[in-house]
């Protein structure tokens, strides 16, 4: 394909340019009239072939480049500063995919409320912090010790005793106490039952922490709240997969790769890498059965919608330090089942795209043969004095027509 794109468009260019030099020189001496009409369609006709294959080469150049490079982009979450470590670390997000990535956020900010006291030499060392592990859907182990791994790692050298029971009125003059509340949730009750969140993960929820330094008249409070949702596929795709028992296999992450100002262009890389990755993952399954697709076919997000390949998506924003971060990632459903099934898809397409030009181009050699007894019908009828001028015009009908059927094939 990229060799024919390259050559037709100098051959016709080639062949219009020799018709307009031999009409120049046969109809020099018969009128300007004549003469300036026709270079002006010769030109014409250069024009227009040039716009159509310019079209045509950068609309193929760019589709291609853009998903060979989304297909070679590295899939690791590492690879990728927008979801890198520093990201979570830096800014305050508007919500988090998982209890444990909440509790690590709450963290970094309980961390800045503290800083302004911790210089204070009477303020204590040790700092206690109160948060008791729940069944269910409260408050797990992993998120106390994420939250208190984080502020040990900030507020090093201090010591942090953490404390299951804590008495909320009786905080020791100069000692500093952090509270890690229970989850609660900021849905309506009537969207939290028959296990809804549970199954899909799509309700929010939220955590809070409170903050008192010293116990008594010169005591100073605070508290931040964060929301998060039950998406662990997101910062724990391993993990998540681990879980899946003999369905592991099945899953693929794909994610937004660039810093986007605002959630619909996040949510459109992650879905043209979701495009480039089940596209890559069928052209796999292309050496295990019988009929091939074309190298060059294509994945839109129409086609993953039909094939119900995306299961679930989380998007999440970033407040920097000129406007808010945008990113987002897809949860994929790569069975075989579903690839095979928009493979047979993709090929019905190609045989009906196949099936399309080839009436596309019936229908032009058709044309292209009722333009030439039109020609022999004109030359008869003129005698001959204009067989030059209808050779060139029957030309350059003819290359536009092949044109056009090159461009719409």
């Amino acid at each position: 394909m990229p060799h024919r794109i390259a050559i037709m468009p100098l051959l016709m260019l080639l062949i219009v340019l020799a018709g307009l030099v031999i009409t120049f020189v046969a109809l020099r001496k018969r009128g300007r009239t004549a003469l300036a009409v026709l270079l002006v369609a010769g030109v014409a006709g250069i024009v227009l072939l040039l716009l159509v294959f310019s079209l045509r080469v950068g609309s193929h150049s760019q589709i291609s480049g853009t998903i060979n490079r989304r297909i070679t982009e590295v899939r690791s979450v590492a690879s990728l500063p927008i979801w890198s470590e520093g990201m979570d670390g830096q800014f305050t997000a508007d919500v988090y995919p998982s209890l444990k990535a909440a509790a690590l956020g709450l963290a970094r900010q309980t961390v800045q409320d503290l800083e302004p006291f911790l210089s204070d030499a009477n303020t204590s060392e040790a700092i206690h912090v109160y948060g008791e592990p729940t069944e269910g859907q409260g408050l797990t182990q992993e998120a106390i010790d994420a939250f208190v791994g984080r502020l040990q790692e900030s507020l090093r050298p201090r010591t942090l005793v953490l404390v299951e029971q804590a008495p909320m009125n009786r905080v020791a003059p100069n000692a500093v106490a952090i509270w890690l509340q229970q989850p609660r949730w900021t849905a309506p009750p009537a969207l939290q039952h028959a296990g809804l969140a549970e199954a899909t993960g799509s309700l929010k929820r939220e955590i809070r922490s409170s903050t008192q330094v010293g116990g008594n008249s010169n005591t100073r409070r605070s508290g931040h709240t964060v929301h998060f949702m039950l998406k662990p596929w997101v910062d724990s795709f391993s993990s998540f997969v681990n879980r899946q028992g003999q369905r592991s296999g099945r899953y693929e992450v794909a994610r937004s790769y660039e810093t986007c100002t605002d959630a619909a262009e996040a949510r459109e890389q992650a879905m043209a890498q979701a495009c480039a990755q089940v596209k890559e993952s069928i052209s796999k399954l292309n050496g295990s059965l019988q009929e091939a697709l074309p190298v060059d076919f294509d994945v839109t997000p129409q086609d993953l919608e039909t094939a119900e390949i995306v299961e679930d998506s989380f998007a999440q924003s970033f407040q920097g330090t000129v406007g808010k971060i945008w990113r987002h990632a897809l949860l994929l459903d790569c069975s075989t089942d579903k690839l095979v099934g928009l493979r047979q898809t993709k090929i019905k397409q190609s045989r009906r795209a196949h099936l399309t030009f080839a009436r596309l181009a019936g229908s032009a050699l058709g044309l292209a043969f009722l333009i030439f007894i039109l020609y022999i019908f004109l030359n008869a009828a003129t005698k001959g004095y204009y067989t030059i001028a209808l050779r060139v015009a029957a030309l350059l009908v003819i290359l536009m027509l092949g044109a056009v059927v090159f461009f719409l094939g």
